[in-house]
């Protein structure tokens, strides 16, 4: 977890990181196989032929390459932090776009996981869903392991938050209203 490190605050302590299962990146990673095989396949008549063809190699590895480094980056990068003080939603979309959300956990209004078809059901996977105070943004991820896990460590986290934050002078306008919602009850 100490790649996570440089997200973190001083003095924050991260809790969790929740990344996607593996089995998530399989469309993306059988496209970069494809490629792979595919220039390896071709590379013995490509490279003793004319030197376009031997170009046309040259192209093809590199885009082999570069999709293969893409998943890797986007594998390694993406993830759900949960730290002591706040939830923060790393969202790699490729090599060079990556959108970093923090949301602190006074903000955090509902969370919510659910599993969709067979193969979530069956893996014991899900997503799981939180709505800020802001109701114009949600933090989502999908397929993670233990969604009911994660959801009740976030809710948990959400009320240690919370308590710690009752004999501190606030300021009313930002104020998010108190979450409801205790464990073991449904919305």
């Amino acid at each position: 977890m100490s790649k996570y490190t440089k997200f973190l605050r001083d003095k924050e302590v991260l809790i969790a990181a929740v990344r996607r299962v593996w089995w998530a990146y399989t469309g993306k990673g059988m496209i970069a196989l494809l490629l792979v095989l595919l220039t390896s396949f071709l590379s013995v008549p490509l490279l003793s032929a004319h030197w376009l063809l031997q170009f046309l190699f040259i192209a093809l590895a590199a885009v082999s390459l570069w999709r293969v480094l893409a998943l890797w980056i986007v594998w390694a990068n993406d993830a759900l932090l949960l730290t002591d003080r706040r939830v923060i939603d790393i969202d790699q979309k490729g090599v060079i776009q990556r959108t970093v959300t923090d949301v602190p956990y006074d903000r955090v209004l509902d969370i919510t996981w659910s599993q969709h078809g067979l193969v979530e059901t069956f893996t014991r996977c899900g997503g799981i869903t939180i709505t800020t105070a802001s109701g114009s943004m949600a933090i989502e991820i999908r397929p993670i392991k233990k969604p009911k896990k994660v959801q009740e460590l976030v809710r948990d986290l959400a009320s240690i938050a919370a308590e710690g934050n009752k004999g501190q002078i606030r300021n009313p306008k930002h104020e998010a209203p108190a979450s409801t919602v205790k464990r073991g009850e449904r919305n």
